[in-house]
């Protein structure tokens, strides 16, 4: 190697030219439209976009000579999103051949060489991932192996073709550029040249590895096999010279290396891997990868000489020198994972604690690695649960310092074994009960080991270290269920030696042991008093002394949800203030959630709550959103903070603020939707979630206007939540059911405070709901879901009009008739015969709303006979022929609904009319009121009677209205002359006419009258 180059002035400059991409800029609005399409993932928008987009007279033949282009960049990109491999390896290779076509067709475009070197690298990364496939078969499997290899050929065949044409189009295109010095002077040809050069470079990279691919086709020693190594080694050889001070020549660098270690020279491959590992350091991602890429495959060149000091020694310096961040990527993953093999293989030469201490090395690297997604996890995990053997026991030392460090190692084999112990139980059954044998062998020896180490401390013996063993011990003791000696061990450090750094976390440990111990005595119904003194005074001694610290608040916030336990609210609140209003978030959702639960169950059997539950109510309101703004940009939030946030949800609908749940639902950082979408532990209940996508549901019913895309979204993760079976239907349909009633109500408010149109909005949303409870319940369910939805249909029609409510008229209709028929097919179908008699009403008030007045009453007239005497029923009726004559201008069907209709064989009535009606109500007002004095429920039925007699009167005096203005000449006069005096009498006897609701009417309805002529 030429010492000269690593000091190259620009080296740091570094830039994978390999994956240089073009610099043409956008050249009109419909470029940056697609790109728009493909960065939110929209592709098969963005295809359709293309697709329509040809015909276009606006769009310039630029664009439209590069739609094949586009359309096979957006192809790709789509591809390589689908989740099916099978249909994912198809997709691809469409790709490729609509590049290839694309660079056929139009070798003159300047997207020529991009969609040559888009194809190729397809390719061959098909063929790529059919070689790892064949790699990791068992011997077993040579059959598959062989027909991988097999297709990773064919794919390399196929790559072979573009990459080759790349290569020869960019040598002519440089060709015929200008020479250096000249493009100099022109900047667009400099840019251009370095364009193409950069493509140059990749092709000739991806053609050499495609030899060495191939060779992975190969049988291993095989003649082809060598070949194809050797040629790909000499190819990448030329490449490092080409471009030596580019991170494609280091590449081929590597690459070099990997060929002669294939080969079996794995001292030649060390020397091409120092190439690369003896530069100095370079603030690049990309060649930092590549290094910590060389130094794992020189550690197995070091492994496979028998030199395990230099590969233990290499990869130790190169993780030294990794950030944080850096040792949690892929790369230096691989480099921890061989120097933990090696640690291991280093340990089987040794004996004794030079062997443990490799191990124990070893351990650490696979406990740190297996917290790690990636191709190394589980292997790590597998490592660690099948680690382990008999522990010692402790032995007996002379010194505190010898004490101290056996107990420290003792801990860190501790810690090893409780991660395998949680591994085995994954993935090594049968090891999971010896090794919780170990474990508890080893809190033992750890723990023998820190008494030894107080017992022989001595006024030479280093306050923090002393202190440091303290707290080993008391975690011990909390890992073992010690509870009590944890609390007294750590409370003695915390008072003892409050500077040491562990003092505030030992405090904090002392108050959790004693929250256990008090918990134990309340779920035992003896008296807890005795450890809730204690827990105050630790919880006193946190905030007293570090009243700053994390421990201090999370003691306060033990105290607090001690007191939210017991139910002591007022004792929460009073905590809550002692802490600073920074902290006091979490706090303030619990006691939130506490307050939120209170009201629910003060409400859960009225309707009307009382002003102590609106109290109620408004305080939790205050404290879950004081406690939200608090952690609304937290980064992560706690089941207790998550529960909070949809608490305030619920809140914010119950007060009428859609809106403003949905944006605390949908808040990016703690909103429950977030959560679950990003699966956070803090939303991992099936319950949490159940009852985040219903609150979310009925929010996006509730907006204005209704979300109804994200509303259907909602249902779909809800039912996806559930499950499917017969019992999880019924929950399912009870959600439905639940939220139906409480989106009725909001539509019945809406309507009584005037707001029609947003009524309207929320009921055609609703729509969708209830279309999704009808598909769930099928033709199974109960009565009372099927009559649920039926009656629904009815309301819907009732606050619309038009084709809108026909609609929804004829469905209630339909479904009233299925509950009938069902009724009379099985008897025990209904709950009762009231039940039936209530369903038959209905589906003769659903005729009525359908103008079909004639099958409404035949209707109306089949239950009556049964139950003539049904007021509800009379009414009904009543309201029906009203209705008929004012629509159809029938003065006979107006006068029926006077005086009745359908003469039965006793020459009365069956349907009654609003007259008889009226006296019929008035004698049962008069015989409840004498009954009243007895009987409190006779009062209230007496009220009920005179309030259907006013209204009999007054639709009495409608009916006849209407028929005085179909009627003509001296017969209109005299039924005028005859409503005045019926109305003028009504006022003289019942001078306040009813009072409310009906006064009003009455005095529109004289108005109106004496303003007839």
């Amino acid at each position: 190697m030429r010492l000269s180059r690593k000091h190259r002035l620009g080296f740091v400059l570094l830039a994978m030219v390999a994956l240089w991409t073009n610099h043409f800029a956008l050249a009109e609005p419909a470029d940056d439209f697609l790109v728009g399409l493909r960065m939110r993932g929209w592709h098969d928008t963005a295809l359709e976009y293309l697709d329509s987009i040809g015909k276009d007279p606006l769009i310039s033949d630029e664009f439209k000579s590069k739609i094949d282009y586009e359309r096979a960049v957006t192809g790709t990109a789509l591809a390589r999103r689908a989740t099916n491999q099978k249909a994912r390896t198809a997709a691809l290779i469409n790709s490729a051949a609509a590049f290839i076509k694309f660079a056929d067709s139009q070798p003159n475009s300047p997207y020529l060489l991009q969609a040559l070197s888009t194809a190729g690298t397809i390719y061959s990364d098909l063929a790529l991932a059919d070689n790892n496939k064949a790699e990791k078969l068992p011997d077993n499997a040579a059959k598959q192996r062989e027909q991988l290899q097999k297709s990773a050929t064919k794919y390399l065949d196929k790559a072979k073709q573009p990459l080759t044409k790349l290569q020869q189009e960019c040598m002519a295109k440089i060709s015929k550029l200008p020479k250096a010095a000249e493009a100099q002077k022109n900047r667009t040809g400099q840019v251009s040249r370095q364009v193409i050069e950069g493509k140059l470079a990749e092709a000739k990279f991806l053609l050499a590895k495609l030899s060495f691919e191939t060779a992975r086709t190969r049988k291993k020693g095989s003649k082809g096999w060598k070949q194809a190594l050797q040629s790909a080694q000499k190819a990448f050889e030329k490449l490092y010279d080409q471009y030596d001070d580019k991170l494609v020549g280091f590449f081929g660098r590597f690459y070099e290396g990997r060929c002669l270690q294939a080969l079996g020279e794995p001292k030649q491959a060390l020397k091409k891997y120092l190439t690369i590992v003896d530069q100095p350091p370079i603030p690049n991602r990309d060649f930092r990868r590549l290094t910590s890429r060389t130094y794992l495959q020189r550690a197995q060149c070091h492994l496979a000489l028998k030199d395990i000091d230099a590969a233990i020694k290499e990869c130790n310096e190169w993780l030294e020198e990794a950030t944080s961040q850096e040792r949690t990527e892929s790369d230096w993953i691989a480099v921890s994972y061989v120097l933990a093999t090696s640690y291991e293989t280093k340990a089987e030469s040794l004996k004794g604690n030079a062997a443990k201490q490799q191990l124990t090395e070893a351990r650490k690297l696979y406990l740190a690695i297996s917290k790690q997604s990636g191709e190394y996890q589980l292997e790590a995990k597998a490592k660690i649960a099948a680690g382990g053997g008999a522990s010692e026991k402790a032995q007996l030392v002379e010194t505190f310092a010898e004490a101290f460090a056996a107990g420290k190692q003792a801990l860190g084999q501790l810690n090893s074994t409780k991660l395998a112990v949680k591994l085995a139980k994954e993935n090594n059954p049968d090891s999971v009960e010896s090794l919780e044998s170990q474990f508890a062998a080893e809190k033992q020896v750890a723990a023998d080991y820190f008494r030894q180490a107080i017992n022989l401390t001595d006024d030479e013996t280093e306050r923090d270290e002393l202190a440091t063993a303290l707290y080993f011990l008391c975690g011990i003791h909390w890992e073992q269920g010690h509870l009590d000696d944890a609390a007294v061990v750590a409370e003695f450090l915390a008072r003892r030696y409050p500077d040491n750094k562990y003092a505030p976390a030992a405090a904090k440990l002392a108050l959790a042991a004693y929250e256990r111990m008090y918990s134990a005595a309340k779920k035992a119904g003896d008296s807890a008093d005795y450890e809730a003194d204690l827990l105050s005074e630790v919880a006193e001694l946190l905030v007293t002394r570090w009243p700053k610290s994390p421990e201090a608040q999370a003691g306060l916030n033990l105290r607090i949800n001690i007191a939210l336990r017991d139910n002591r609210l007022a004792d929460a609140q009073k905590l809550l203030e002692r802490l600073p209003p920074e902290s006091r978030a979490g706090a303030e959702l619990r006691l939130g959630t506490s307050l939120w639960i209170k009201y629910l169950r003060a409400t859960a059997k009225s309707n009307t709550p009382s002003e102590t539950s609106r109290q109620l109510m408004r305080q939790a309101g205050e404290m879950l959103s004081s406690g939200y703004a608090g952690i609304k940009d937290a980064p992560q939030v706690t089941s207790n903070e998550a529960s909070g946030v949809l608490y305030l949800a619920q809140f914010l609908l119950a007060d009428g603020k859609a809106n403003e749940a949905v944006a605390a639902l949908e808040n990016n950082n703690v909103g429950p939707l977030s959560l679950i979408k990003n699966q956070e532990t803090a939303a991992s209940s099936p319950t949490f979630q159940q009852s985040s996508y219903t609150s979310a549901l009925r929010a996006y019913l509730s907006t204005d206007p209704p979300s109804r895309e994200k509303a259907q979204s909602m249902m779909t993760s809800l039912e996806k939540t559930i499950g499917s079976g017969k019992d999880s239907e019924q929950k399912l349909i009870g959600i439905y059911f639940n939220l139906g009633l409480q989106l009725q109500q909001q539509i019945r408010t809406l309507n009584s405070d005037g707001k029609q149109a947003k009524a309207r909005s929320v009921a055609a949303a609703f729509a969708d709901l209830l279309a999704r409870v009808t598909e769930k319940a099928g033709s199974s369910s109960s009565w009372k879901v099927q009559s649920w939805i039926a009656q629904t249909n009815l309301q819907l029609g009732e606050g619309l009009s038009g084709e809108d409510a026909a609609m929804y008229f004829k469905k209630a209709a339909e479904a009233y008739k299925t509950l009938i028929a069902k009724a009379e097919k099985n008897p025990k179908f209904a709950p009762s015969s009231r039940s039936l008699l209530a369903v038959k009403k209905k589906l003769a008030d659903c005729q009525v709303a359908q103008g079909d007045y004639a099958e409404a009453m035949k209707q109306y007239a089949l239950i009556l006979k049964d139950k003539p005497s049904l007021l509800e029923l009379q009414k009904s009726a009543a309201l029906a022929l009203q209705a008929w004559g004012t629509e159809k201008q029938d003065s006979q069907k107006l006068n029926e609904a006077i005086r009745g209709a359908m003469p039965q064989g006793n020459r009365k009535n069956l349907i009654w009319g609003w007259l008889r009606m009226s006296q019929v109500v008035e004698n049962a007002k008069r015989g409840a009121q004498k009954k009243a004095a007895k009987d409190p429920k006779q009062a209230q039925k007496a009220a009920e009677y005179k309030d259907l007699f006013f209204e009999a009167r007054l639709r009495a005096s409608e009916a006849r209205f209407s028929a005085s203005k179909l009627a003509s000449g001296g017969e209109r006069t005299e039924q005028l002359n005859s409503l005045r005096q019926s109305l003028k009498t009504m006022k003289s006897l019942y001078p306040e006419l009813g009072g409310a609701p009906w006064q009003a009417d009455y005095l529109k309805l004289i108005e109106q009258v004496e303003q007839e002529q």
